[in-house]
C-alpha cells in the first residue's frame, strides 16, 4: 500500500515551476528525502513516460519498474471493440490490481511481455520486490483511481503542443509499431479522445506538461 512517507503531487509541483529534464525530475524526487518512492506515471503516449521512469530507476538503489502493457488486451480484441491502447477497457484492470497487491506484499508475480509486432503477449518473467523498494508504475492506465492504493504520487503527462505530439506519436507508431501512416493517425486521434476519459477518472493525478524537444523531454507542472 502507499506509504505515509511518500511525497505527494503538490510536493513535486512546487519544484517544477520551470521545465526540467527527466534527470532533473528524478533528482528532485530523491531530494525530497522520502522512502520508498512509489510513483505512477501515465498520460499521453510519446510524452516521456518511460524516459522519466528509467531516470528514476537509475537514481534508485532498489526499484521495480512495471509497465502497464503486461495487462493490455490483444490487439485483435481491441480492434474488434474499436479501443485504443489508451482506453481503460483495453486493460485487464482487476488482474493488474490483484498482481500489484501481490508485488507490494512481497509475493512473486508473473508479468507477460507484450509484443507490438505480434499484437499479443509473448513470454514474460517472474518479478518480485521487497517492502522497502521504490516502485515505478509506467503506463497510461496507472493514473486511474483503481490504482490509487499503490502510490500518493501520480503524474499525468500531457503534450505542451498537441500538434507536435501528434506528429511524433504517428512517426513512432510507423517506425516501431508496424502501423501505416493512416492507421497511426487514426489510432492516435482515438487515443487523444480516450485519454479525456482517463483524466476524468484520475482524481489524484498531477497534470505535467511535456515539451517535446528530442532527444530530451522537458517536464513542467501544469498551472
Amino acid at each position: 500500500m502507499a506509504q505515509g512517507t511518500e511525497p505527494r503531487a503538490s510536493d513535486l509541483a512546487s519544484k517544477l515551476l520551470i521545465p526540467a529534464t527527466a534527470a532533473d525530475v528524478a533528482s528532485i524526487l530523491f531530494s525530497l528525502d522520502c522512502s520508498p518512492i512509489r510513483i505512477r506515471i501515465g498520460g499521453y503516449p510519446a510524452c516521456g513516460k518511460t524516459t522519466l521512469s528509467r531516470k528514476i530507476i537509475d537514481r534508485s538503489k532498489r526499484a521495480l519498474h512495471v509497465e502497464s502493457e503486461s495487462w493490455i488486451l490483444p490487439l485483435v480484441d481491441r480492434k474488434t471493440r474499436d479501443l485504443s491502447g489508451a482506453h481503460p477497457e483495453s486493460y485487464d484492470i482487476p488482474r493488474a490490481v490483484n498482481d500489484l497487491h501481490s508485488l507490494i506484499n512481497a509475493r512473486p508475480v508473473y508479468l507477460p511481455t507484450y509484443s507490438h509486432k505480434l499484437g499479443s503477449h509473448d513470454g514474460g518473467q517472474m518479478v518480485e520486490m521487497l517492502p522497502n523498494w521504490d516502485l515505478v508504475l509506467d503506463g497510461t492506465p496507472f493514473t486511474l483511481c483503481e490504482f490509487d492504493d499503490f502510490s500518493t504520487l501520480c503524474l499525468f503527462l500531457v503534450p505542451a503542443s498537441f500538434e507536435d505530439w501528434l506528429t511524433q506519436a504517428i512517426q513512432r507508431d510507423v517506425e516501431t509499431r508496424f502501423f501505416t501512416r493512416a492507421e497511426a493517425t487514426r489510432h492516435n486521434m482515438r487515443k487523444a479522445r480516450d485519454l479525456e476519459l482517463v483524466w476524468v477518472r484520475s482524481p489524484r493525478a498531477l497534470s505535467v506538461k511535456c515539451h517535446l524537444s528530442p532527444p530530451e523531454y522537458y517536464y513542467e507542472a501544469k498551472s
